[in-house]
């Protein structure tokens, strides 16, 4: 393992210990300021299929620099899905309206909670093999 392959992976037990720290202290702080950092995690393998999609269907010489690179951000899908888990865990510490006390809510948002994240879930997981054809040049 190189120098910088340590140095990165210091930095990210680092950043976990931090974050369990973090949960330990106030886990409603953690869980918001995780949200942002899942979905721009998340953001960039999904941007990078969508090109690599967009120049399979249109075809030409303009997406060929880039398709390598693309590739290999796109393989990262799964580690992005991942960060998920801990906000999909504790839901209603993010968003209020998801907590125990539903009696309040509208029926029609009370049942949508555990169908919508069984609809994200769902949508979310069939792209997982995609990313990882990826490497295997399908793309």
């Amino acid at each position: 393992m190189s120098r910088v392959e340590q140095g990165f992976l210091a930095a990210g037990i680092a950043g976990l210990v931090l974050c369990v720290l973090g949960v330990s202290l106030d886990a409603k702080a953690m869980l918001g300021a995780w949200l942002p950092a899942a979905i721009f995690a998340l953001s960039l393998p999904l941007g990078a299929l969508t090109i690599l999609m967009v120049h399979g269907l249109t075809g030409g010489r303009w997406g060929e620099a880039v398709r390598q690179p693309l590739r290999v951000i796109a393989a990262t899908l799964p580690f992005a899905l991942v960060l998920l888990v801990p906000v999909l865990v504790r839901l209603d510490l993010v968003f209020p309206w998801a907590g125990a006390d539903t009696a309040m809510l509208p029926e029609k948002v009370r049942e949508s909670l555990p169908i919508s994240t069984r609809r994200s879930s769902c949508c979310a997981l069939p792209a997982v093999p995609r990313s990882g054809s990826l490497s295997r040049g399908w793309c």
